[in-house]
């Protein structure tokens, strides 16, 4: 029944007991089945063979604790061994209630399901079916079949690695001081407190995808559907589906971005690129009153691109459709370009232009360089000259309601 026992130096206890305390002065060995069992030691084996625990477990240790042998506990756990390293890696152990852990270097393997409470070291958790876990640790590295941060904070002083064949998610706040490398295969990664802080790279691989974080974030995607938010700088590459961010500032690079959807970014700071973007489907990218340079010469925006900002720059590899609300304007595509909307000064360079279909209204200088022919759909307004250059080509500006302001130069073929 219920049981007592100090030994004033080692102690090795097979037991088949209820309620249990044991204590010893150093290590401590144990194993068979007990209700309840607290331990005290200095260094604690669960082991040679398998140790049962029907209730609560609560285990103090001025040394490291580890096993030989399988532990079960039906009810909560909970393991202090200081600043002394925590092993329970036997894949067959199973902790039935909470873990919370108080160690340094920390390894624990769970048949089934893990809810784990750290205040560890380099902590490596293995989860067969669901982990949640939340606190503080030094590098963490889980593998699991679905991870949840939380539901308290989860704070991690060096790098994040985490692999889960199921969803990614959190009901506290995620802190990283390091790198962070999170794949989920083909499921959902859901890190959307605000409060989030991910002070190194973030590497991510999943289907839909949810982060932001408070301060800076820079992310390398491998994702479906991806949601971004910084409070501050944004820095992105990788390949995504449907691609949505808002940030103070925002970089596409160092490595190329592919947007296999359609991509919108809104920033309340400049906009520019260390690498490629590629976007499949439609582009909106709203900077404000801010700069946007997009002066990548392998860029290939397949669908319209509907750009607010400043000062802006952008080239395309082939054909380059772009509404504009811009200031001074730099518009450069390989093959044809058709621009409308708002700009300061113009400036463009293609093999063929339209201006339209919506009006386009230059209220600075236009300069159009074109090596097909120059053509509209919707009328043109240039508040100051304009030089259009179509080299042998056609230039065909025939809506009624153009007005050009100040002087117009043109050199083409057919002029109309």
């Amino acid at each position: 029944g219920t049981t007592t026992i100090k030994d004033a130096n080692a102690l090795t206890a097979h037991l088949t007991t209820g309620t249990t305390d044991l204590t010893s002065v150093s290590a401590l060995k144990l194993d068979g089945t007990s209700g309840n069992l607290t331990t005290s030691s200095t260094g604690l084996t669960f082991g040679d063979a398998s140790t049962t625990v029907t209730g609560n477990l609560a285990s103090t240790s001025t040394g490291v604790v580890n096993q030989t042998g399988k532990l079960v506990v039906t009810g909560t756990s909970n393991i202090n061994a200081g600043s002394n390293s925590v092993t329970l890696a036997n894949a067959v152990n199973d902790f039935g209630g909470v873990l919370t852990v108080v160690g340094g270097v920390t390894s624990i393997k769970d048949a089934n399901a893990l809810t784990a409470h750290l205040t560890t070291g380099a902590t490596d958790l293995t989860a067969v079916t669901t982990l949640k876990a939340d606190g503080t640790t030094g590098n963490l590295t889980t593998n699991s079949a679905g991870l949840t941060f939380g539901d308290a904070a989860t704070t991690v002083t060096g790098n994040l690695t985490a692999s889960s064949t199921g969803t990614v998610d959190q009901t506290g706040k995620l802190v990283v001081t390091g790198t962070s490398n999170i794949n989920a295969g083909s499921n959902s990664i859901t890190l959307a407190d605000t409060t989030n802080d991910f002070g190194g790279a973030l590497t991510v691989a999943g289907g839909t995808t949810s982060i932001k974080d408070a301060n800076a974030l820079t992310a390398h995607l491998t994702t479906g559907t991806t949601d971004l938010t910084a409070v501050t700088t944004l820095k992105t590459d990788g390949t995504s589906g449907n691609l949505t961010t808002s940030s103070a500032g925002l970089t596409f690079g160092d490595a190329s971005t592919t947007v296999t959807g359609n991509l919108a970014a809104t920033s309340t700071g400049a906009i520019n690129q260390t690498g490629k973007l590629i976007v499949t489907g439609t582009s909106n990218i709203n900077a404000g009153s801010n700069s946007i340079t997009l002066a990548d010469t392998t860029n290939d925006f397949g669908g319209a691109l509907t750009v607010a900002g400043g000062t802006t720059t952008i080239k395309d590899a082939n054909a380059l459709t772009a509404h504009l609300t811009t200031g001074t304007t730099d518009l450069t595509a390989a093959t044809t370009l058709k621009a409308d909307g708002t700009t300061g000064d113009l400036t463009t360079s293609s093999a063929g232009l339209t201006f339209g279909d919506a009006a386009t209204t230059v209220t600075g200088n236009l300069t159009a360089s074109s090596t097909g022919t120059v053509d509209q759909t919707g009328k043109l307004v240039v508040t100051g000259t304009s030089n259009i250059n179509a080299g042998t080509n056609s230039v065909t500006l025939t809506n009624t309601t153009n007005d050009f302001g100040g002087a117009l130069t043109v050199a083409g073929g057919t002029t109309t």
